[in-house]
């Protein structure tokens, strides 16, 4: 079956799609569009657009505000975090941190606890787990160890290999 209009808790939450907002028990002005989208998260002012976007498994305890899913799987499990921007299937899938902003296909897929960092490209930033204000543009643009922090790599395939440098 596919839900279609409000949630029964919360204010203004809109959602469209099987599974959306079935393990939420607040929030508020959520819109939810897509199989699972939106389908474990309390937390406010977010907008899922595509299945299993802002998915967060089975957990009802992640509150993050403020985040923007376009793409299957889009900042699917944990949305603690707020600001992030995740444009693209994949794209910040396991986001805690928060102001991410990941554009194509699994951009920054493993950036779990890092903040402040900025991805453009397929798989760019892919490595990254825990660094903060990175900046990869560039296809498979990415850094070399998972702790990096205010390194820059830009093009494809580029690497940065040390914090403070581009």
């Amino acid at each position: 079956s596919v839900k279609v209009g409000t949630t029964s808790y919360g204010l203004q939450n809109t959602q469209l799609g099987d599974d959306t907002f079935n393990n939420s028990t607040s929030g508020s002005n959520n819109t939810a569009i897509g199989f699972r989208a939106i389908f474990a998260s309390n937390g406010n002012d977010n907008t899922a657009l595509g299945a299993n976007a802002m998915n967060q498994g089975v957990s009802s305890t992640v509150h993050g505000n403020f985040n923007t899913a376009i793409g299957s799987a889009a900042l699917s499990f944990g949305d603690d975090g707020s600001f992030n921007t995740a444009i693209g299937g994949n794209s910040i899938f396991r986001a805690q941190g928060s102001n991410n902003s990941g554009l194509g296909y699994r951009t920054l897929f493993f950036n779990t606890f890092g903040s402040d960092n900025t991805a453009v490209g397929y798989n760019a930033g892919d490595f990254n787990v825990s660094g903060s204000s990175n900046t990869l543009i560039g296809s498979e643009a990415d850094v070399s160890a998972f702790n990096l922090s205010n390194a820059t790599a830009i093009g494809a395939n580029a690497t940065i290999n040390a914090s403070n440098k581009i």
